[in-house]
């Protein structure tokens, strides 16, 4: 820790020590006409189409109906009963009722007295009183707008100022006044927000932020919980000008924000955490910044809305075919905002807030968008609507036509994508970038996340839980789509939220030809045992066709055993055909095959899989086991099942494999160190790929080939070198030379 880091964590310390035994701050006497928020914020135009809007007024009235009866939708859980009057300490998953003490003196991190204290802070974000002032907005019900009210003011006597877990993070403080800032919004025409309601309601947010603006993350977690807080001072010291310090809150949140955009967001749009969730909330803070400081008249630097834009494109490229997101890294459940009650994919709305605030069409994912349920923060539905519109014309225009690699040399995602854009595409993600910073990343270098004909097939297996021993397994080496060397993890944790010798991979390149688009990372590093150890992955796409991936490692220490994982999706099974090919199936149904290298061995094993925090299902995992030697390396293919081929290795003791199908024949050479011999041509350096152009060609007539690869190809005297881009040459097949057909 650094002086300054010491020195205001110690007069944090003392001030929190000392707080108790002196008055507590008091709230702004606020006038009557400074109880409702200045917002920016619309309301929707029921009025304006109540035909069209018809369907969803009723389902905004059935999510608030259900959740007065205190059904309400929680992180991947689902659909909880939790009573009318929800007991805002007390887990909803296990029941457990945190202490009732001084803030600074729950232990909210132990499992064993508080539960999971997730599920308390969701609970208490109130999202689902925003459900209820919705209704009163669409029916003008006062009987939604009592219930909102009453729920706020009862929440203010059951947490008085900084007691019990509901005021340990700052960040859920600043999240629930947000919302309260946007519940108090839709209920402003409400004959019952009158000033002796609101006034206790509003006094104790601005509380709640008076303890935010002392106690910001800015050392225990300067990610997302800073940036969320800088958020709610931005936003309530706008809406609320009356407040003592609405001034300085309001510029206090606008600098942290210019501040942390450059720190948290790289110029690609990676988020440093290296957490795929995490992006979406930063997004989610941000894009709503905009709007903010816009509101407040506010300076916005040129560089923010650059690096938003660029994380809303880095969002949007880690979602698969069916609009889903890869969750790399920790899977945190939460929203900035949930306007949708059985929603799992609230990035989904995230993005297309995102497209209608940067006019940018190439920001909408796939998959149903309710642009009704995010007109409640812009009030029109006509933007978005367009918007989805576009994307859809150009999906449709698209046809089959889409093949491209994309790169992000800084957060080192890479996407391959072969097919159209809302439709039977395969897409992998491919996790060559750094292990991200603070406690939010698992330790997943160089993995994949792969869709096949538009449906998930190996996945990142998500996160489940914060707590126990179900954390650990999930965010270790063993539960992702990558090597495990020796039975150790490539980055050692230590405890719930931090890690020890942290190890991340290296982007070695990529590119992309007509027929084949590829990438190449690497992972170094030692172990606990101090045995240092090497592993490049190179992902091959043969458009069209199949999925190649090539694994290369090296090790100091011979006999010691790797394991290759490829976890499934939820409800995917897996058998073998006669031809020994692993065929995946779901409902019956194959969805894909997986050709694996002869030189291993290869066993079907169960592993939890989590797709929604909270929601943990038992799937499949295809586990490959070798032992080490000085330099070992393997090849596996993974299809759609109706197009798969075959995938041989002629000779083990050579880093060669042959791929074919019925549209031809695929040779990949990995020399490494030394040279592969196929027939008389020679390859040295780290990889090339040979495909023949023109399969079923008689025995001696010249072929035509395509190489590419980064090596050195040597044939009849004549040496090519390649430098990853497809080059055409030709290689004169007579009776007399041994080079194996590629026919």
């Amino acid at each position: 820790m650094s002086p300054g880091e010491i020195a205001d964590r110690l007069a944090r310390r003392l001030r929190d020590e000392v707080a108790p035994l002196l008055r507590e701050p008091k709230a702004t006497e606020v006038g009557d006409t400074g109880l409702l928020p200045r917002t920016p914020w619309l309301l929707p135009e029921f009025e304006l189409a109540a035909g069209a809007l018809a369907a969803t007024r009723d389902a905004v009235v059935r999510r608030a109906d259900e959740a007065l009866a205190g059904r309400i939708s929680l992180l991947g859980l689902g659909v909880l009963s939790l009573g009318n009057a929800p007991d805002s300490h007390v887990d909803p998953m296990t029941g457990l009722r945190a202490p009732f003490r001084r803030w600074d003196r729950v232990p909210f991190l132990d499992a064993a007295v508080v539960g999971d204290h997730k599920g308390v802070w969701e609970l208490n974000r109130h999202q689902w009183l925003g459900w209820i002032a919705q209704a009163f907005v669409a029916t003008g019900d006062e009987r939604y707008a009592a219930a909102a009210l009453a729920s706020m003011t009862r929440w203010c006597t059951d947490n008085p100022q900084r007691m019990g877990i509901n005021w340990v993070s700052s960040l859920e403080l600043s999240l629930r006044c947000i919302g309260w800032t946007h519940v108090l919004h839709l209920l402003r025409s409400s004959r019952e927000a009158t000033p002796v309601v609101l006034r206790p309601v509003v006094a104790h947010l601005e509380l709640q932020m008076l303890h935010v603006r002392s106690h910001l993350s800015t050392w225990f977690a300067p990610n997302t919980h800073l940036t969320g807080e800088a958020l709610g001072l931005l936003i309530v010291g706008t809406a609320f000008p009356a407040f003592r310090d609405a001034d300085e809150w309001r510029e206090c949140g606008r600098v942290l924000l210019e501040q942390q955009v450059v720190r948290q967001l790289a110029e690609d749009g990676a988020y440093f955490e290296q957490s795929s969730w995490y992006l979406a909330y930063t997004v989610d803070y941000y894009a709503e910044a905009l709007r903010w400081m816009n509101f407040a008249g506010s300076p916005v630097s040129e560089m923010l809305r650059t690096r938003v834009h660029a994380a809303a494109h880095y969002l949007r490229r880690s979602c698969r075919p069916d609009g889903s997101l890869v969750l790399v890294g920790d899977d945190d459940g939460g929203t900035l905002w949930r306007h949708s009650l059985h929603d799992e994919n609230p990035h989904r709305a995230t993005l297309a807030r995102a497209a209608a605030r940067f006019a940018d069409h190439e920001l909408v994912p796939q998959g149903d968008v309710d642009v009704h349920a995010t007109s409640w923060l812009d009030g029109s539905v006509a933007v978005l609507q367009d918007t989805t519109r576009t994307v859809a014309s150009q999906d449709a225009a698209a046809e089959g036509r889409s093949f491209s690699l994309v790169a992000a040399p800084h957060g080192g995602m890479l996407r391959i994508s072969d097919g159209v854009r809302m439709g039977a595409a395969d897409v992998l993600l491919f996790d060559a970038g750094p292990h991200g910073m603070y406690g939010h990343p698992h330790a997943d270098a160089l993995a994949v996340d792969l869709s096949i004909d538009g449906r998930s097939v190996v996945v990142d297996p998500g996160t489940g839980s914060y707590v126990g021993a179900l954390r650990e397994q999930l965010r270790s080496t063993a539960a992702h789509a990558t090597l495990e060397y020796a039975g150790q993890p490539t980055s050692m944790p230590n405890g719930a939220f931090g890690w020890t010798k942290p190890r991340g991979g290296v982007l070695l390149g990529s590119g992309a030809g007509a027929s084949l688009a590829w990438a190449h990372g690497r992972l170094t590093g030692s172990l606990a045992d101090g045995y240092p150890f090497e592993h490049e992955r190179l992902i091959l796409r043969l458009r069209g066709r199949v999925w190649l991936m090539l694994d290369l490692v090296t090790a100091s220490a011979p006999g010691a055993p790797l394991c290759l994982r490829l976890p499934l999706a939820e409800g995917i099974e897996v058998g073998r055909t006669e031809h020994g090919t692993l065929e995946c199936r779901r409902l019956g149904e194959a969805v894909a095959s997986v050709c694996v290298d002869a030189s291993l061995g290869t066993q079907v094993a169960t592993a939890p899989v989590s797709s929604a925090y909270g929601r943990i299902a038992t799937g499949r995992v295809i586990e490959m086991r070798a032992a080490a030697g000085g330099g070992s390396a393997f090849c596996t293919a993974v299809g759609a099942t109706r197009t798969i081929g075959t995938l041989s290795r002629p000779d083990v003791a050579q880093n060669l494999w042959v791929y074919a199908d019925a549209l031809g024949t695929v040779v990949l050479m990995a020399p490494r160190e030394g040279a592969v011999q196929w027939g008389d041509v020679r390859a040295t350096g780290s990889w090339i790929v040979l495909e023949g152009s023109q399969p079923g060609l008689p025995a001696g007539a010249p072929v035509s080939l395509r190489a590419t690869g980064r090596g050195a190809l040597r044939y009849a005297g004549v040496e090519r070198v390649l430098q990853g881009a497809p080059e055409e040459i030709e290689l004169d097949l007579t009776p007399d030379l041994s080079i194996p057909s590629l026919s």
